[in-house]
């Protein structure tokens, strides 16, 4: 079995709040419409993070409260070789 390889990608909150308002209200705290709060860390981020196999995918993630902060992101991945 091959492992798919994955592709970092990185969304600007304002343009989700923008385009799927209900969406990211029903998984981020969207209270500041520049900022949501990171669901793992709670602080407060301007951009989102996930790992799919393309951009599509990688929408469907963050829209579904999958995205993270940087600092979170690169925690996780560090954890990962670790």
């Amino acid at each position: 079995m091959t492992k798919e390889k994955l592709k970092t990608f990185t969304f600007d909150v304002t343009e989700l709040v923008k385009k799927y308002k209900k969406r990211t209200e029903n998984n981020y705290d969207v209270s500041n419409s520049e900022e949501v709060k990171c669901p793992s860390c709670n602080w407060g981020t301007a951009t989102l993070t996930t790992q799919a196999k393309d951009k599509k995918e990688a929408l469907e993630r963050i829209l579904n409260g999958e995205g993270l902060c940087a600092e979170c992101y690169v925690e996780m991945i560090g954890d990962m070789y670790r």
